[in-house]
């Protein structure tokens, strides 16, 4: 998955859209964040 401003960590739901590839093995692009994870 690709996400640009790097603002998904682990834990984080998520929202991904199918793209064209952008390396060999990223076909995924990040739509949103849902859900931001606890950080405890």
């Amino acid at each position: 998955m690709h996400d640009e401003a790097n603002s998904a960590a682990e834990g984080d739901t998520v929202e991904i859209a199918a793209t064209r590839p952008i390396s060999k093995t990223v076909h995924w692009n990040l739509v949103r964040i849902v859900h931001k994870a606890v950080k405890i």
